[in-house]
């Protein structure tokens, strides 16, 4: 993203901020921060773990006896099993794919050995999730977009039934088994990322077993947040509840830490580089599993009309 998008971005986040939350929600979020950074520091340091801080710390104050109640809870231990489902979400249903989500389907049910893949639309998500009517009110009346619906969705089926969570748009490049442990999620390791998990995991890919502490806590506090507000204060709000069960609860963090597999080039392949076989299978020996996104204009080949990664990988 270059300087102007990001200012512009920067921007449209203060007024998003103050327009539903109200200039001390400003202050507190975005201001203070920037004041402490560059008048108290003098610009030392990061200004977004200032930001971080702030927005952690609101979150917990807001949510504490939740955390009171779950600080006592013990994480499950039960392997999450090799028939436990896959979870797939693509609203508009499987005929409505762009061609790279459909190459990752394709992908992922030829991978998913004794598991059985589930995919959620518009027209069949109720028949697994019933949520309390003020989430759907929400969701119906356009405060909960359809990204923190989602994220809703995969702690509640997790919690409910166990399985596995894997946003359509993962490329699944190998078999893989998870069938012994009782939590999955990957991460870039990239502890330098300018989010609040800082590289620690992504929450695209997530699994676990019913009823376990991690989501079990996640599906409650987030209904207790929407219970509680009407907009969402950070795209990232459920990498923050992740982040506050992972400095709160010493046998989440441990299953997150022991758990999480490692994609070093988890978000950043190109696909509309030239294809290298040997770089490709150097990447694909690295990472059993990449996100893409299918929001980019993709190319089947290059400037020089050479083949691009993105042939390569709708030719599998």
């Amino acid at each position: 993203m270059n300087t102007l998008k990001k200012i512009k971005s920067y921007w449209s986040d203060l007024q998003s901020i103050q327009s539903n939350w109200g200039l001390g929600m400003l202050y507190k979020l975005r201001l203070k921060p920037l004041w402490i950074h560059y008048i108290i520091n003098n610009g030392k340091g990061d200004r977004l773990d200032l930001e971080f801080e702030a927005l952690t710390d609101y979150l917990i104050n807001d949510n504490q006896e939740l955390i009171n109640k779950y600080q006592h809870k013990e994480t499950n231990q039960i392997p999450i099993g090799e028939t436990a489902p896959i979870w797939v979400c693509w609203w508009q249903g499987e005929e409505q794919m762009p061609e790279l989500v459909k190459q990752c389907y394709k992908l992922l049910k030829r991978y998913s050995g004794r598991h059985p893949v589930k995919l959620l639309t518009k027209d069949n998500y109720q028949k697994y999730i019933k949520f309390p009517s003020r989430i759907m009110e929400l969701f119906q009346n356009g405060n909960i977009a359809m990204a923190p619906f989602s994220d809703i969705m995969r702690m509640y089926l997790i919690n409910t039934y166990g399985g596995i969570w894997i946003d359509s748009t993962f490329w699944i490049t190998k078999s893989f088994n998870i069938s012994s442990e009782p939590f999955i999620a990957v991460k870039s390791g990239n502890y330098n990322e300018a989010f609040i998990s800082r590289g620690r995991w992504s929450i695209n890919f997530l699994g676990g077993t019913p009823n376990s502490k991690y989501f079990s806590f996640m599906y409650e506090v987030l209904i207790n947040y929407w219970n509680k507000h009407e907009y969402l204060i950070n795209y990232f709000l459920t990498d923050y509840f992740t982040h506050i069960a992972y400095i709160h609860f010493t046998d989440v963090k441990e299953q997150i830490d022991l758990h999480t597999r490692c994609c070093p080039n988890l978000t950043t392949l190109n696909m509309n580089e030239p294809y290298n076989k040997f770089q490709l299978q150097n990447i694909i020996k690295k990472n059993n599993f990449l996100k893409l996104s299918w929001k980019w204009k993709l190319c089947k080949q290059s400037n020089d009309g050479s083949p691009t990664v993105y042939n390569y990988f709708l030719s599998l």
